[in-house]
């Protein structure tokens, strides 16, 4: 990635950014918690039924809108305007040119992605979990179908706001943004630095019974900015990712039932085989479209 440019390539001064980039998301997570806690006192809604009643189902999703900014967006530009000042679009490489192209191969990516992480999520499911962490998959679940039922159009575009843009702009400028370039200076490996963030992708949701496809996920969104050296390559990406998830429940409120599952129809063993093998020429493209500067530190994939 060019934008590693920006980091120190010495060890203490990569463990003084991670320790302020910690400090950073913890004091903004008790601040949002803060926040939180002082509008339900305003309102009148007492926290403890809140994921229970559907009369809540708004205050819910003043809660999601919070937990979004204060857990990874405001973190992730605060760190950047911390260490970076004015190169803060730089460091993300928001204003390194985009070319159409490599948003339709990417989502064209996806869409084959989309069987492997369905049949993933099938064998994920079968494996035993302790009893915690099924209970905070089912409280996860919960909240997810509370707010994903939709009755109105603007219900639609508040959850296109709080499941798919926020989302896509949080998790995308704090995992591939912050996290996986403070990860290639700390392994002094890109590959390790995608991989690694990925797993802290997956696990920060909390949701296990989804953990190994949500890890597939991050892996594609972690290439995909390391090829396109542009974070909006990937943030368009999770923004079609859970945007379809939403606009699917809206228009087919049945599949609110099994909405941890990824929307798309069972395939046999040899259907995902070929959808995996369609994946093959898009990464050669990204691989091949993009070149690495050859400079001495750098290390090829």
């Amino acid at each position: 990635m060019y934008t590693e440019i920006y980091l120190p390539k010495d060890r203490p001064s990569i463990f003084r950014l991670i320790f302020t980039l910690v400090a950073i998301v913890l004091v903004s997570m008790v601040i949002g918690t803060v926040f939180q806690f002082i509008y339900f006192y305003l309102m009148g809604v007492d926290p403890s039924i809140l994921f229970y009643s559907d009369s809540s189902k708004n205050h819910l999703k003043v809660a999601l809108f919070v937990t979004q900014l204060s857990t990874f967006l405001i973190p992730a530009l605060v760190f950047a305007w911390i260490a970076f000042k004015q190169r803060l679009w730089s460091f993300f490489g928001l204003n390194n040119p985009l070319q159409f192209s490599w948003l339709l191969l990417a989502l064209a990516m996806l869409f084959f992605l989309l069987p492997l992480i369905q049949y993933t999520y099938e064998i994920n499911q079968s494996i035993p979990l302790p009893e915690w962490m099924l209970q905070m998959e089912e409280d996860a679940t919960n909240t997810l179908e509370t707010i994903i039922r939709m009755d109105h159009v603007w219900d639609l575009v508040i959850n296109l706001l709080l499941i798919a843009i926020l989302p896509a702009l949080g998790e995308e400028f704090l995992f591939r943004g912050v996290i996986q370039q403070l990860s290639v200076r700390f392994f002094n490996h890109r590959t390790a630095a995608v991989w690694f963030t990925a797993f802290i992708f997956s696990a920060i949701h909390f949701q296990f019974e989804g953990f190994i496809p949500r890890f597939i996920l991050g892996l594609y969104l972690g290439y995909l900015f390391l090829w396109t050296n542009n974070l909006w390559v990937p943030i368009i990406a999770h923004f079609f990712n859970n945007g379809i998830m939403v606009l699917l429940s809206y228009f087919n409120p049945e599949m609110i039932n099994d909405i941890d599952e990824t929307p798309v129809p069972d395939l046999p063993w040899y259907g995902i085989i070929v959808s995996c093998i369609c994946i093959i020429p898009l990464i050669i493209y990204f691989r091949n479209i993009y070149r690495l500067p050859s400079t001495p530190e750098k290390q090829e994939l």
